[in-house]
């Protein structure tokens, strides 16, 4: 567990390193920390067989990490460009991200691409907004026991869980709680902080389209980022793996721990081969 500084934004980054191997850069999404995705990955690159130094950050502004001067998408994509080239000088990388964290990479890919070597999509913002997600967000229900928790955990639970069960509780309280409620009461996101780019992604990867390796991961009960939209992308990512699963909702590994583990595992055993 070490600091960035980056000093162009006045901002520490914190961020931990897990293993060794090829550089393999992991960004977290909206209001959460990297323990959200460390928890949701590690079991993949233990499952795949393959060596990687992965790098999970926390984003400027969550989690550890100091917001500084960054104030939208651009600001985090420019802080991890910078990161990468401190702690991996002339290397090429790897890199991975859930919702915010995946389109935060999709702009890395734009403004950077030529240094990664493969990217991982989970659940990735659309960007196409609330026009191709689905009107409903539960698979499994069991109202007996939603019953016994508490307003807020109710709350949060149902936000982006599709499996509203009394198993998937115990790895949403486990796994993933834990972020959610150390950014619950975050200012900077709520008042400051704008998760959008100043340039249009899309048509940047429509123009230059990325050519590596690339994972599209969604989920079919996902109210929050859908996964009709994220098809479209096939056209972007000559060499992309497109994956929906069943029964799953934005936290996908929550949902479906088994099939989320076997499908990224699957695909990271594939890389550089």
């Amino acid at each position: 567990m070490a600091f960035f500084v980056d000093e162009k934004y006045d901002t520490k980054l914190y961020y931990e390193v897990v293993g060794e191997g090829e550089p393999f850069l992991l960004v977290h999404g909206w209001a959460i920390d990297h323990k959200f995705l460390m928890n949701a990955m590690e079991p993949a690159f233990a499952m795949s067989g393959r060596s990687f130094k992965r790098i999970y950050v926390d984003v400027p502004g969550m989690g550890q990490s100091e917001p500084g001067l960054v104030k939208n998408g651009d600001g985090v994509v420019e802080v991890l460009i910078h990161f990468m080239e401190k702690i991996c000088p002339g290397e090429s990388f790897y890199i991975g991200g859930n919702s915010f964290g995946a389109a935060v990479c999709r702009a890395v890919l734009v403004k950077y691409g030529a240094h990664v070597k493969g990217a991982a999509l989970i659940v990735p913002s659309n960007g196409a907004g609330e026009s191709k997600v689905p009107k409903n967000g539960c698979f499994k229900k069991d109202e007996t026991f939603l019953a016994s928790l508490s307003e807020k955990e109710r709350k949060d639970f149902c936000m982006m869980n599709a499996n509203l069960t009394k198993e998937s509780w115990e790895r949403f309280r486990a796994l993933a709680y834990p972020s959610v409620l150390g950014n619950d009461s975050n200012e900077f996101l709520h008042k400051t902080f704008k998760g959008s780019f100043s340039y249009d992604v899309g048509s940047g990867l429509k123009k230059r389209p990325f050519t590596e390796p690339v994972l599209i991961l969604a989920a079919k009960y996902d109210t929050a980022v859908g996964y009709e939209a994220q098809f479209e992308w096939l056209a972007h990512f000559p060499k992309a793996t497109y994956a929906v699963l069943d029964g799953a909702g934005h936290n996908v590994h929550i949902d479906q721990p088994e099939l989320f583990t076997h499908t990224v595992a699957g695909w990271l055993a594939g890389l550089g081969l």
